[in-house]
């Protein structure tokens, strides 16, 4: 006797793809932070473990491993266990957190991979730049309660202007300047920011001009 059968069969091509939705901070009354994230894997590949950072303006970075299994279209949502400590002073923070590695190797889309959150989006604030110190460019996080120009020129730490002012629309909400510094020499520098006739004042440390 003879017979057949036919079956079609779906092959996944292996992605490993994992993204961060949301990011959540707290401020206790001791000026510690308290983040968590929820991630999701979009990928076909479950996630055994990842390697997390996640950096505070006027704070510190922390950096922790989650073990564990996320299998495909599936979310949770991670606490970090440290906490990093801020000026008790500070009217906002910026929290960034970023996704390094998934199960010890470069995540597949890094478009995804990094999401910023503020505290309080109803006042109007500049914080430090990040990533600071810095070897490369960097980006100034702006929260502005409303649409309005922002002004920006820096200079160094004996008081000489390097970039003349810069005015750029921003948008209500978190805005991210970006500030090309790769081509500084090495040392401190003084970013002046002006919004709505306030006056903001940072600085950074350039560490290498390579």
């Amino acid at each position: 006797c003879k017979n057949s059968i036919t079956k079609n069969l779906l092959v996944t091509k292996r992605v490993l793809d994992l993204a961060i939705l949301n990011v959540v901070s707290s401020k206790d009354n001791d000026g510690f932070i308290s983040v968590e994230a929820d991630i999701a894997n979009y990928g076909t590949i479950p996630a055994s473990s990842i390697d997390l950072n996640y950096q505070v303006s006027d704070g510190g970075n922390v950096k922790e491993t989650w073990t564990g299994n996320l299998i495909p279209n599936a979310v949770f949502t991670y606490t970090f266990s440290s906490k990093t400590a801020t000026q008790i002073n500070s009217t906002n923070n910026i929290t960034c957190v970023d996704i390094k590695k998934v199960n010890s190797i470069n995540d597949e889309n890094s478009d995804n991979n990094t999401l910023c959150s503020s505290l309080n989006s109803d006042a109007i604030s500049v914080s430090n730049p990040i990533p600071n110190p810095t070897n490369a460019d960097i980006n100034l996080p702006v929260i502005l309660n409303k649409d309005m120009d922002i002004t920006i020129s820096i200079y160094n730490s004996t008081g000489q202007l390097i970039s003349k002012e810069i005015t750029q629309k921003g948008i209500a909400g978190l805005n991210f300047i970006p500030l090309p510094s790769s081509n500084y020499a090495r040392g401190c520098y003084i970013i002046k920011t002006m919004i709505d006739d306030k006056i903001f004042i940072k600085k950074f440390i350039k560490i290498s001009n390579e």
